[in-house]
């Protein structure tokens, strides 16, 4: 919680945010301009009351070396960034499914980037830490529900509703 608050990242709610705890997302985009085409997609989070940043994420699509395209979650952080790559699916009703779950590097799932005070840069694939997001819509907008689990036991489970402003 010390370490959330400091760096103004992953601060991960350990309880029920009540109706006056509510988040503001910002959603910015950032395009090429000799093409125009969207390269990456920032979501920005955070309490409405404190302005405290609850998560701060760059979004892309990336390819891994299976062939496998992915939606990439980039978490900076100090000296590195936490990213998590997850598969997209379509469940039976229509919902995407992004999953982040593999075996080995290289394969969908959690990883640290990290730099050390030589400047060398250490990656490592956290297979034990996994995150299941499934997302869909209707005529209120748009509900999700994500499960992160280590070690094949469910660590925590989030419950979103986005709504557009009118």
């Amino acid at each position: 919680m010390l370490f959330s608050k400091r760096i103004d990242q992953l601060n991960i709610p350990t309880e029920s945010i009540s109706s006056s705890e509510e988040i503001s997302s910002e959603i910015i985009t950032l395009t090429d301009p000799d093409s125009e085409e969207i390269k990456y997609t920032i979501w920005y989070r955070t309490f409405k009351t404190t302005g405290q940043v609850l998560y701060s994420g760059v979004y892309s699509v990336c390819t891994l070396p299976s062939g496998l395209s992915c939606i990439k979650a980039v978490f900076p952080l100090p000296k590195g960034n936490a990213t998590v790559i997850m598969s997209p699916s379509v469940g039976q009703d229509g919902e995407l499914h992004l999953y982040s779950s593999g075996k080995k590097f290289g394969d969908p799932g959690f990883y640290f980037l990290l730099e050390d005070s030589k400047g060398d840069l250490w990656a490592q694939y956290i297979r034990s830490f996994r995150d299941l997001l499934i997302v869909s819509s209707n005529e209120e907008g748009i509900s999700a529900k994500q499960t992160l689990t280590l070690w094949n036991k469910e660590v925590v489970q989030f419950r979103y509703k986005i709504s557009r402003n009118r």
